[in-house]
């Protein structure tokens, strides 16, 4: 399964010549409603500025983006299937439309207190995802969904005066976090895992409450 995410690639300076190195994202999907109406904002823009891309990029949030070696990326997935199944579902809100100057815009996630403890639990995975000292995993910290990005100058001046006092409200709960891959030959990322947000921790802890309480 293909996504079209276009995200911009970063150079990577690292020693492993020997090995096939990939691109990693981690993000939220939207349940399928709120992509929906998120999708209507983004093709609104695309129209408008004649940026093609916000057309075509699936809506998401970024928990984590890492590089690693190929060889490691199934340990990767089983790591990622341990840690994400213990934390319950998560609330996305957002209100409103937020901008890093001067080249994105993006709705703004009022929910943080929903999915911050989601991107602290996987920072226990630091370690496994850093590449080298020079290539370490940035985890998400203002969590945002992407209108548009890598906008001309005047793309972002007139969008960003027409989105800055612009209502926008959309709400979902979602369950679903995806592994996304790329290598140095592929411009979008490609899906390599769907993982549930499953709670089992608190499952667990919510049965062994009752069988010794």
């Amino acid at each position: 399964m293909q996504h079209p995410f276009t995200q911009g690639r970063q150079s990577i300076n690292t020693k492993h010549s020997w090995a096939t190195i990939n691109e990693y994202l981690l993000v939220l999907n939207l349940a399928p409603a709120m992509e929906e109406k998120v999708m209507q904002v983004k093709q609104a823009f695309a129209n408008t500025y004649d940026h093609p891309p916000a057309a075509f990029s699936k809506p998401h949030i970024t928990l984590v983006s890492f590089s690693q070696i190929a060889l490691a990326e199934q340990n990767i997935v089983q790591q990622l299937q341990r840690y994400i199944q213990q934390h319950p579902p998560v609330t996305i809100a957002t209100e409103g439309f937020g901008s890093f100057p001067t080249h994105t815009i993006y709705c703004k996630v009022t929910s943080n207190n929903s999915i911050v403890p989601l991107v602290k639990h996987l920072r226990g995975m630091q370690r496994l995802l850093t590449l080298d000292k020079l290539n370490k995993p940035h985890f998400i910290t203002t969590p945002h969904i992407t209108i548009a990005r890598k906008l001309q100058a005047w793309q972002y001046e007139q969008g960003w005066k027409a989105y800055v006092h612009q209502p926008f409200t959309a709400r979902c709960i979602t369950d679903q976090v995806v592994l996304l891959r790329r290598n140095a030959f592929q411009k979008n990322y490609t899906s390599v895992q769907i993982f549930q947000l499953a709670g089992i921790a608190q499952k667990n802890t919510a049965t062994q409450t009752q069988l010794f309480g």
